[in-house]
């Protein structure tokens, strides 16, 4: 169950962040219960044109990327697959400049395929992620963002993958702003980078349901921390890598 308070903790230090330019267009092909809740509710807040889909297959999709020409794609990984399938949506995906996925559950070389056609314009933030800077310059190809950590009220992690990133298998990204974040011991206490132990999020973003029932949900708290116990290492860059 997700709460309003919750989410809106996430969402607030998310939107000075997204892409609202004037030219600016989302297809959301997300479930309307599920994430597509944030990705409409970002739109609706920001102003920008919006197309919502309740069919996530390509031949119900592609068509209508054609028509609206969106410059972000909002989706889970399903539809990703079958755009990154066969011929890519040249056609469709030529002003889209972001993917948009959750969950940590795309696959590498579908990405690969996806950030290869549009068109990334001048300035093109890297949405979330306050520590990247903004493309100086118009660069050909997209950016696909994913996101990890959806369950626990909002993403807590973020990545970007472009066609020049270099393949970094396993990476969730950096925490987000509003994210506390630790790699913990076998104590459950916070430890270093060679602890492989996985690390949480704050209280403050964390579903209701997660808190009241953890052994369903594989969260324990930690302290301030809810933590998934997946095994987890960060780098020396602070990204956080899983198994």
């Amino acid at each position: 169950m997700l709460g309003h308070r919750q989410f809106w903790e996430g969402a607030q230090p998310q939107m000075v962040r997204f892409p609202a330019e004037s030219y600016d267009r989302l297809m959301c092909l997300m479930p309307h219960t599920h994430a597509g809740v944030s990705a409409t509710s970002t739109a609706v807040l920001l102003g920008l044109p919006i197309i919502t889909m309740g069919d996530w297959r390509r031949s119900v999709v592609e068509p209508v990327m054609e028509a609206f020409q969106p410059t972000m794609v909002a989706s889970f990984p399903r539809t990703f697959v079958e755009l990154a399938t066969g011929e890519l949506p040249v056609a469709g995906a030529a002003q889209v400049h972001s993917w948009f996925n959750t969950g940590d559950s795309a696959h590498y070389g579908h990405i690969r395929r996806l950030v290869q056609p549009g068109r990334r314009p001048a300035g093109l933030i890297k949405p979330w992620l306050p520590r990247e800077a903004a493309d100086e310059s118009a660069l050909p190809g997209s950016q696909f963002i994913d996101g990890l950590g959806s369950e626990m009220g909002m993403a807590n992690f973020g990545h970007v993958t472009t066609p020049e990133s270099p393949r970094s298998d396993r990476c969730v990204g950096r925490p987000l702003q509003y994210v506390e974040a630790a790699v913990l011991d076998e104590e459950r206490n916070p430890g270093s980078r060679r602890n492989r132990r996985a690390a949480g999020g704050q209280d403050a973003l964390a579903h209701f349901g997660l808190l009241e029932q953890p052994a369903a949900h594989r969260v324990v708290r930690a302290g301030r921390l809810v933590a998934d116990r997946d095994v987890a290492r960060r780098d020396a860059d602070g990204k956080a890598f899983t198994t």
